[in-house]
C-alpha cells in the first residue's frame, strides 16, 4: 500500500479571548454604584485612575493567560517569529559623514531589549535626518512587541526614535511541543506540515516508518533515496560479482569492483548482516551553496538555479561577469551549503529515534549522476 502523503493541518483559532482594559473598567461600571464611580470619573475627586490601573493589570494578566492557552495545544501553537519595527535615526552634529551599518544593534532604553538594523544608513555632513530603517529583534518573544515613541537617552551622536509599536515576536511553543514529543521541524517544515507530524502516532520501529522518515526528507527537494536491508539480495557485497549482479540485482558495494558500482570496501560483520539496513541518500544538488567553483560558466541568475530543489549556488569568484545578477548569492573560501548538509543531519537524527533498539544502520550515497537503484518517490 501506498504511503499517505502528508496533508496540512489547519491552525486552530486561540481558545481564550484576552480581555482589554475597557473590559474591566466596563466591568467596575456594573458591579459598583454609579454614586460611588461617576464623581471620581467626571473629576469631581481624584481615584479613578486606580481603577484604570487595576484594568490596565488585568489586562496584562488575561493575555498572558489567552498566550498561555493558545500555546499550550498542538492545534492552536505556533513556531516562533522576531519581532520587526521601524524606527527613525536622526542627529544633531552635521559635520561628519557617518554610516550606521546594517546589523548595529539597537537598544531599547527602558528593557534593554535588542534589536539589529535591516539596512545601511547613510548621513551627509549636511543632513540631521530622521532616516527610517526597519529593525529585527535578536530573539523570538512576545516581550520584544515593544510599544512605540520612545527616544533613547544614549547614543553621542546618532540617537534613535520609535514610532510605532514593534510586532510580531512571539515563541517558538508548536517547537516546544514537537520537542516534548521528540519530534523536531524538518528543514523547509512549515507549521501546517509540522503540525501534522505531532499529532500523528509515533510511526517507529517498522521498515515502513524508516521509509516515510526518509520520503519526508527528500520529497520537498524532488529527489529520491533506496532502503536496502543487508539480508536482501539487492545488497550483494561478494568478491567479484558479475557484471549485472545475480539474477538481475545490481552488485551494490562489491570489494574493490570498480566495474558495476563505485561504492566499494563495504563489508557485513555478523552483527551488522543480521540486524542492520542501509539508507541510499541521492546527492542533493544545491540549496543554497556558498561554496564557488573556479570558472564557473554561468552568466544569469538562472545559471545558478538547481533543477530540482529550486536552491541556489554561489557565482564564481574569479572570472566575476560584469553584469553579476542582483539576486544571485555570493562564495566564500570553504563555503557549505548548511541547508542541504541539514537535509542530511535532520534525517539520521529521525532515524535514530525511530530506529529498532538494536539495530544499527549506515548511509550511502552514490556519485553525481549515478544511481544504485530506482529511487523512492
Amino acid at each position: 500500500m501506498a504511503d499517505s502523503p502528508v496533508t496540512a493541518s489547519p491552525n486552530l483559532p486561540c481558545p481564550r479571548t484576552p480581555s482589554t482594559q475597557q473590559d474591566f473598567l466596563d466591568l467596575f461600571d456594573r458591579i459598583l454604584p454609579s454614586t460611588y464611580l461617576d464623581p471620581m470619573k467626571s473629576g469631581v475627586g481624584p481615584g479613578y485612575e486606580l481603577f484604570q490601573a487595576f484594568g490596565s493589570v488585568g489586562e496584562r494578566v488575561s493575555l498572558a493567560i489567552s498566550r498561555t492557552a493558545c500555546q499550550s495545544f498542538v492545534g492552536s501553537a505556533t513556531g516562533g517569529s522576531f519581532a520587526t519595527v521601524t524606527v527613525q535615526l536622526f542627529r544633531q552634529d552635521t559635520i561628519t559623514r557617518v554610516t550606521v551599518l546594517r546589523g548595529t544593534v539597537l537598544l531599547c532604553s527602558a528593557s534593554g531589549r535588542r534589536f539589529t538594523t535591516n539596512a545601511d544608513v547613510h548621513f551627509e555632513p549636511s543632513q540631521t535626518g530622521p532616516f527610517d530603517v526597519t529593525a529585527t529583534s535578536i530573539e523570538q518573544e512576545y516581550e520584544y512587541n515593544v510599544t512605540g515613541q520612545r527616544t533613547a537617552a544614549n547614543g553621542p551622536t546618532i540617537q534613535v526614535r520609535q514610532i510605532p509599536d514593534a510586532t510580531g515576536g512571539s515563541p517558538a511553543a508548536l517547537d516546544q511541543l514537537g520537542a516534548d514529543r521528540g519530534i523536531t521541524r524538518l528543514v523547509g517544515e512549515d507549521d501546517q506540515q509540522y503540525r501534522v507530524r505531532i499529532k500523528q502516532l509515533p510511526d517507529t520501529v517498522s521498515p515502513g516508518a524508516i521509509r516515510r522518515a526518509c520520503q519526508r526528507a527528500f520529497r520537498p527537494w524532488n529527489h529520491g533515496f533506496a532502503f536496502v536491508e543487508t539480508w536482501d539480495p539487492e545488497l550483494q557485497l561478494a568478491y567479484d560479482i558479475p557484471n549485472g549482479g545475480v539474477d538481475g540485482n545490481p552488485a551494490v558495494g562489491a570489494y574493490d569492483d570498480p566495474v558495476n558500482y563505485p561504492l566499494q570496501n563495504l563489508m557485513c560483520d555478523a552483527a551488522f548482516f543480521r540486524g542492520a539496513f542501509v539508507i541510499v541518500v541521492d546527492n542533493l544538488e544545491p540549496i543554497y551553496d556558498v561554496g564557488f567553483a573556479y570558472d564557473d560558466p554561468g552568466e544569469t541568475a538562472a545559471d545558478y538555479v538547481s533543477p530540482n530543489t529550486n536552491g541556489m549556488h554561489a557565482i564564481p569568484a574569479y572570472d566575476l561577469p560584469d553584469d553579476s545578477p542582483d539576486d544571485a548569492i555570493y562564495g566564500c573560501f570553504d563555503g557549505i551549503d548548511q541547508d542541504r548538509n541539514a537535509v542530511y543531519a535532520g534525517l539520521a537524527d529521525v532515524i535514530d529515534l525511530i530506529k529498532p533498539a538494536g539495530v544499527s544502520y549506515t548511509f550511502l550515497m552514490p556519485e553525481p549522476g549515478k544511481t544504485l537503484f530506482p529511487l523512492s518517490p
